[in-house]
This record gives structure tokens, sequence and C-alpha cells, in this order.
């Protein structure tokens, strides 16, 4: 009947051993925004939820926090988890260390026949790049700093669960409106590997001002900028014609964009 599904598989093991309820909350969130930034309505999700020795009340207490940020999170957009798995004893055998606490989430979206096609990948030089959502150091948990400074710490950021689900429901709008030309969803790595990954999907160059970013910060350090990585942002390719119609969409509805 000329309608598609979309279907997504996340997860993030080093926010959930940071912080199990927000961790979790934050992998659907990421799940959804995939879903979105294709322009698909999000339907449903499964779960596998992967945990050490639950006799270990270290690890039972992980595993109920993550199930109640991944339930709290569906509660807010009205998704149902309609199945999914329970893996424990994820441990290594010697040393009885658990695995970080690592739950991962399938969803599926739905794109109606009238739905544009919407790829990540940039599309043509001289369009103008959008990005939607705030961005504030929350570092907690990156791949900045494992990867750059070789620790996993930090505070993890938070989902808004009160304003999401009209959030997610105003950016899906937007990117079906027809004047969106290209989407990505700003998770893993932040921005820069967000940018870097439209980058190489279309092969086309791109150029941003770091200073026009919407944040909350008092200052603008360049790696907070550039790896941060709060929930629910996007970047959005559009013409140049179609920009100030987007941004004023975005404005009446108290979006912070630039």
């Amino acid at each position: 009947n000329d309608r598609r599904l979309a279907v997504t598989a996340d997860g993030n093991s080093k926010r959930c051993y940071l912080s199990p309820y927000w961790g979790a909350a934050s992998i659907v969130s990421e799940a959804v925004c995939n879903l979105v930034s294709s322009a698909a309505e999000p339907l449903a999700v499964v779960d596998h939820l992967q945990f050490g020795d639950p006799s270990n009340p270290e690890v039972y207490w992980t595993f109920k926090e993550a199930v109640r940020g991944i339930a709290d999170y569906l509660r807010a957009l009205n998704l149902p988890c309609v199945g999914g798995k329970v893996s424990f004893y994820n441990e290594d055998s010697t040393t009885s260390t658990a695995i970080k606490p690592s739950p991962v989430i399938a969803a599926i979206g739905l794109l109606e026949k009238e739905t544009p096609k919407i790829t990540p990948g940039l599309k043509d030089e001289g369009n103008d790049l959008i990005i939607v959502g705030e961005t504030g150091p929350e570092m907690g948990g990156s791949e900045y700093y494992e990867h750059v400074h070789k620790t996993v710490e930090g505070p993890v950021s938070q989902v808004q669960l009160s304003s999401e689900r009209k959030f997610m429901k105003s950016v899906l709008k937007l990117i079906r409106s027809g004047q969106v030309e290209s989407a990505h969803d700003i998770s893993k790595g932040g921005l820069a590997v967000t940018l870097a990954e439209m980058a190489i999907q279309g092969q086309k160059g791109f150029s941003v001002d770091l200073e026009t970013i919407p944040t909350v910060s008092k200052r603008r350090i360049p790696d907070v900028m550039l790896f941060s990585e709060p929930p629910s942002r996007f970047i959005l390719e559009a013409r140049p014609k179609n920009t100030r119609r987007i941004l004023e969409k975005l404005k009446m509805s108290k979006y912070p964009a630039a």
C-alpha cells in the first residue's frame, strides 16, 4: 500500500553505567529521534536488557532503575513496549565483574505514502544547516570523555519528559512539511560527529559558526559545543528560501534553533 517502515536500534552502556535511570531514558529518546529524523511516526519499541547477576544488590538496582527510566519515557510519549528480553549473569566468570548496564531499544515507525523520503546525507551546496535544540555542558558518558580524556564519568543529561512528546511531534511535522532536504538527530559524539556523518553520506562539505548555537552555557567552550551530548537535538538541511519559515515555526513553538 506504498507505506514504509523505519526501524532503529540504540544502546549506550556508558550512560547507563553512570545513571541507569536517565541513561535508559536517553536510549529510548535517541531511538525516537532516529525515527523522527527519517520522517517516521514512532509506533512501538521492544527492549533487550543485559545485566550482571541480579542477586547482587547493586546490579539489581541498576536493572530496576533502567526499567523505570524506559517506562517513564514511554509513558511520556504514549508509546507501547510490545516485547523484549532480559539477559542476566553477564559477567566475568573469574572476577565476577558484571558488564555495564546495557539496555538496548529497538523501535519501529511508520511513513505514509505521501511522506517525503528524508535521509541524513547532505543534499545540495548552498543549503542552510539548522540546529534544533539547546546545547549545554552535558558531557557525562560522552564519546569525547572516553576517547579523548580516557574516562567514563560526569552527570548524565536528563530528558525533559514533560515536553518531549510535543517537541517530537513538532519536529516530525516540520520534517514532513516538504521544506527539509535532509535531517539527522544529534546523539553519540555530539554535533561534530553528526555533521561529519551527514557530510560523508552526502559527499558534501559544510561550514558552521559555533557562536550561533543555542546554549544555556555562559561560555561557548569549543569542545562542549562540538562534542556535548544533550538529548533531543537535530540538524536540518533546508534551501535558503525555506530557512526563515522553518525558524519562525520553531520560534513560535518556543524551541531553540539557529
